[in-house]
């Protein structure tokens, strides 16, 4: 069966619309046939002609720049210290003229006539901004023969200001300058030069270009200096000024990378028209046909789609089957219910490649609600749930669904698997139809608006479709449930409700009967129900397999201590002939639950709420009859020999059945309830002692929680009640 699956699943896929043969067209041939967009989706071209438009927008955007704000102070206080050294640098030159004037000063007599007549500075109206040098002294004659009485003169060197050090290389005339200038001038050309760079480094520098350059030099020309101040104010400023503006690159490829993303995804809408039959296809026809895996491509190109589908289906199906094996091995008792799951499997499959080639039909008609419902209602949420998202998984590989139809569909069984317990009655089916359609359409309109990021009149329309489909599954379920229940012998809880009614033919015989085992299985049904619902187990399963688990005793009625008077049979027979009457109620109990077709879930019940249960006391009855003859006995023979709990609502009909019968005969004994607390606790651990619970599943929490329900039950049933006080009647 699960190989059977396995292929069709395969064939489905590789079949459908991810892997198909396609239309043999290209740009400018003509269209075969009217295209419609089958669900919404990406119109490829007009998405692309955005993107491109955002990439050039990113490409050709401004960098980033970001300002060192520390430059500006540094390099106002580099000018600043350099105008300081350079007025050091002048004042020592000045001082240097004094001493060499101080120098000829002290020359004897004699030697003063030997100089020339010194010229004193003159400063006309261009150079009036230098300060009055005086000229050095020269030497009236030189040594020779008509002087040979008068001692050789040595003048000291009169001050150079080229050889004065400077921070900065300035060239002879500028440096000459800048020592010769006046202290007024000097004042002016450093308050013009820290202005002109506080306002160049204010505006900022992004490179020290020609441009840049020119832009200094104008910018100290228009301060109003003289020419060769303003040369000199320029060199110096040029020497110190640098970059203060630079590109931030991190921020600059973040900014383009946010401009680059942020375009408009363009969408075809959910049975928009594509192009038409007989139209010339355009460049935007054939990239959303090729979107849509319409283009004929050679079999090569298919390979490795086909072997990703492959792949992919199995490890979706080895999942699937893995998990359903390890966790939920004992729900699948027979081959019936493998092959109806088979069958649903197989008409979901099937349904979705027919909607998956039929051109616009809308995603929500794939009948994956129907598929999970009737999983919940004939097995459980869990498997009901498992098997939807592989089946989704599936469908939508099948369908070429976008990630909105996995969404809406796994979001679609969570709501089914929640809702599926409310069809119980007709009032509840009304109830789960109208929860279904509400959330079918919500869900399909969230995840729409969503991904398109808009509200259109498609959408709404769709969400209507979703309703209405959503409701159909609902009525197609349920409706049809009583059909799978006969081909495949599956249980609903319908079909539990129905056999829980007292009116039904085995348990009207069991109540005239044997009425006291009637009574008996009231007790052990109510018991199992409420911890079924305690530990999560299925209590429609746990109350009917109560009703009908001892059945079997009509048979024999009065051989049951429920159903005796004073007199016992058993006084009367053998050991082992009482066994083989007890063990026999089990067999015939079968034998009526054959005849009247209950379901198999409840003959498995029948035959394993005894399992391999010692009957303790025609055992020990039979072992102390051994000692008198000196004879020995096995316990085996003593024994029912059927098949222990295989699932946890066949366990609390066993647990249930022998706490019911010891504790209804200790009641009238005991002091408190502590003591019928104690009386279950121990009775169950006799149970898992024996071995007879290992394969139902329970669990220790199952255990402590069917010891709490059990006493809550007969505490309740046992409650005291107050005398009421009957009056005094007057004699007249």
């Amino acid at each position: 069966m699960s190989t059977a699956a396995f292929l069709m699943t395969l064939a489905a896929v590789i079949g459908g619309a991810h892997v198909q043969e396609g239309y043999d067209i290209e740009v400018g041939s003509v269209s075969p046939m009217r295209f419609f967009a089958p669900t919404q989706m990406v119109n490829p071209y007009q998405t692309n002609v955005n993107r491109e438009a955002a990439w050039n927008a990113a490409e050709n955007m401004l960098p980033v720049m970001e300002r060192d704000t520390d430059a500006q102070y540094r390099i106002l206080h580099e000018i600043e210290a350099f105008f300081e050294a350079g007025e050091t640098a002048r004042l020592e030159f000045r001082a240097e003229i004094e001493r060499y004037f101080e120098a000829v000063e002290a020359l004897a007599a004699d030697q003063l006539e030997q100089l020339a007549f010194q010229a004193e500075p003159h400063l006309d109206e261009d150079t009036s901004y230098l300060y009055p040098i005086p000229q050095p002294y020269t030497l009236a004659y030189e040594y020779d023969s008509d002087h040979a009485d008068v001692e050789p003169l040595s003048l000291p060197v009169f001050p150079d200001p080229l050889d004065v050090q400077l921070p900065i290389h300035l060239n002879n005339n500028l440096k000459r300058l800048f020592i010769e200038m006046n202290d007024d001038m000097f004042s002016i050309m450093l308050t013009e030069v820290m202005q002109v760079t506080h306002d160049i480094m204010n505006d900022g520098i992004h490179v020290l270009d020609i441009p840049s350059m020119v832009s200094v030099q104008s910018a100290v020309q228009a301060r109003g200096l003289p020419d060769d101040v303003t040369r000199l104010a320029f060199e110096i400023i040029s020497n110190y000024i640098e970059p203060n503006i630079f590109v931030n690159e991190a921020e600059t490829d973040l900014r383009r990378e946010q401009i680059a993303s942020e375009y408009a995804i363009v969408y075809y809408q959910q049975g928009e028209l594509i192009i038409d039959a007989n139209a010339i296809i355009t460049d935007e026809a054939f990239m959303a046909l090729e979107h849509l895996n319409l283009i004929r491509t050679d079999d090569e190109a298919n390979m490795p789609l086909i072997a990703g589908s492959v792949l992919l289906v199995c490890i979706v199906y080895g999942m699937a089957i893995a998990y359903l094996y390890i966790f939920f091995k004992g729900s699948f008792t027979g081959n019936k219910e493998a092959l109806l799951i088979f069958t649903l499997y197989a008409f979901v499959i099937g349904v979705t490649w027919t909607i998956s080639g039929a051109g616009f039909i809308p995603y929500v008609f794939v009948p994956l609600p129907i598929f999970c419902m009737l999983l919940v209602m004939f097995f459980n949420v869990r498997i009901a749930l498992a098997t939807n998202i592989s089946a989704t998984v599936i469908c939508a590989m099948i369908f070429q669904a976008p990630i909105d139809f996995v969404i809406y569909f796994t979001l679609m069984g969570i709501n089914i698997s929640m809702i599926a317990n409310f069809t119980t009655s007709r009032s509840r089916i009304m109830f789960a139809g109208a929860s279904v359609a509400a959330l079918s359409a919500l869900i399909y309109l969230g995840v729409s608006i969503f991904f398109a990021r808009t509200l259109s009149q498609d959408m709404l329309i769709v969400s209507t479709y979703a309703a209405v489909a959503g409701l159909f599954a609902v009525i197609v379920s349920v409706g049809t449930a009583p059909f799978w229940e006969f081909v495949f012998g599956a249980v609903t809880s319908f079909r539990l409700i129905e056999l829980s009614n007292p009116n039904h033919p085995v348990l009207r015989k069991l109540a005239i009967e044997a009425p006291g085992t009637y009574h008996h299985s009231l007790i052990v049904a109510n018991l199992a129900e409420s911890a079924a619902y305690e530990i999560g187990a299925n209590p429609y399963l746990a109350r009917a397999g109560g009703y009908y688990h001892d059945i079997g005793k009509i048979k024999y009625p009065l051989f049951f201590a429920e159903n005796q008077g004073k007199e016992n049979p058993h006084d009367k027979m053998q050991p082992r002939e009482s066994c083989a009457v007890l063990v026999s109620h089990v067999d015939y109990g079968l034998e009526l639950a054959t005849r009247y077709r209950l379901p198999k879930m409840i003959r498995d019940i029948i035959e394993q709420h005894q399992g391999k249960t010692m009957m303790k006391y025609f055992y020990h009855k039979a072992k102390e009859a051994a000692e008198k003859d000196g004879t020995e006995i096995s316990d085996q023979d003593y024994r029912y020999g059927f098949t222990t709990p295989q699932s946890k609502e066949a366990a609390l009909i066993m647990l249930a059945d022998t706490v019911e019968a010891a504790v209804r005969s200790k009641i009238p004994n005991v002091n408190s309830f502590t003591e019928i607390e104690d009386m279950i606790r121990r009775l169950i651990k006799d149970k898992i002692d024996d071995g007879q619970l290992i394969d139902s599943g329970f669990t220790l929490r199952d255990i402590e929680a069917t010891i709490q329900s059990f006493f809550k039950v007969f505490r309740a049933m046992n409650h005291e009640r107050i005398a009421y006080p009957t009056s005094a009647v007057k004699e007249a």
